[in-house]
């Protein structure tokens, strides 16, 4: 497991802008870690998570409602009312 010290201190340093490489040397002569656990961590780091990618539900049809033909009582009186001049 890589220890989240590293991995705090690589973010950092990337973040702020400092060369990969001045990470590494640094890590290596001043803070005395390995080679290896310095390249662990900054695979860790540098390797992107992946995202789930959701999986579509198909949508069910919606049947449509019958339509009845709307009877209107006044129609007759509204055109009697407009053919009279």
């Amino acid at each position: 497991m890589i220890n989240p010290d590293i991995l705090a201190y690589i973010r950092e340093q990337i973040k702020a802008g400092t060369p990969r490489e001045l990470i590494r040397e640094m890590l290596a002569t001043k803070g005395g870690w390995r080679l290896p656990d310095i390249e662990e961590a900054f695979r860790a780091i540098e390797t992107p998570v992946p995202v789930p990618v959701p999986v579509p539900v198909p949508i069910q049809p919606i049947a449509p409602k019958p339509v009845t033909p709307a009877v209107s009582q006044g129609f007759s009186s509204f055109t009697s009312l407009s053919s009279t001049p």
